[in-house]
């Protein structure tokens, strides 16, 4: 759980209008899933997504980073 608690407040020293804020989060939280049963992991998967998608569309990033949220998303 101490994963977790990090991720948290990692996202807290994070501005929210950074532009790799959500990808970098959504990324972690699936690396966490790989250490997680999957009942868990199913609710942080989601979190992730909707945090892709919140990266693909970030109206402060440029198009390259944009474009690469919604690859990761793909993936």
């Amino acid at each position: 759980m101490n994963s977790i608690k990090c991720l948290n407040e990692t996202d807290s020293l994070l501005p929210l209008d950074h532009p790799q804020r959500a990808t970098a989060l959504a990324s972690t939280l699936l690396r966490l899933c790989e250490f997680r049963p999957q009942h868990e992991s199913r609710g942080l998967t989601c979190k992730a997504f909707v945090l892709f998608e919140e990266a693909a569309n970030h109206s402060f990033a440029s198009a390259k980073v944009r474009f690469q949220a919604a690859v990761q998303w793909l993936r």
